[in-house]
């Protein structure tokens, strides 16, 4: 699978930076499992809302 969480989230970034032509019209629902996950999508710079929830 995956070395770890962070390589995930960057292989994850690339495949969403790919498949979004126009990112003002993008929405990204996901609950990542970590923090890792999460800030590689947020390095892509696409206007967000953070919504945080706990188990």
């Amino acid at each position: 699978m995956f070395k770890d969480r962070e390589e995930a989230g960057k292989l994850l970034a690339g495949e969403v930076e790919k498949a979004v032509e126009d990112k003002n019209n993008a929405v990204i629902l996901a609950i990542p499992r970590g923090v890792p996950v999460a800030y590689q999508i947020s390095k892509l710079e696409y206007p967000s809302v953070w919504l945080s929830q706990r188990k």
